[in-house]
């Protein structure tokens, strides 16, 4: 099956415009490149990366349109910004 380029390390659906994170194969790792054609990350979608050093994101919230969800924590489980420091990994 053909992945697209810089999916392989998640779990994503295609919406006929743009590709959805909606989690991480492998939660050990330490740094995360998205790619460009991500248009959406799902809530929750890094949950359990609790190794993480480094993460590259084409736009922070959930969508690239920047109009839902627009804190950094939502990708790990944070439902708001006052709950970002109890979601993201330090």
């Amino acid at each position: 099956m053909w992945i697209p380029k810089g999916l392989a390390d998640f779990e994503y659906t295609w919406n006929g415009q743009g590709y959805t994170i909606t989690g991480v194969i492998d939660k050990t790792k330490t740094s995360y490149v998205v790619p460009d054609c991500v248009t959406s990350i799902a809530f929750g979608a890094f949950t359990g990366c609790n190794n993480i050093k480094s993460i590259t994101i084409p736009f922070v919230g959930e969508t690239i349109d920047g109009t839902e969800n627009t804190h950094f924590g939502y990708i790990f489980g944070a439902t708001s910004f006052s709950a970002n420091n109890d979601c993201i990994p330090v």
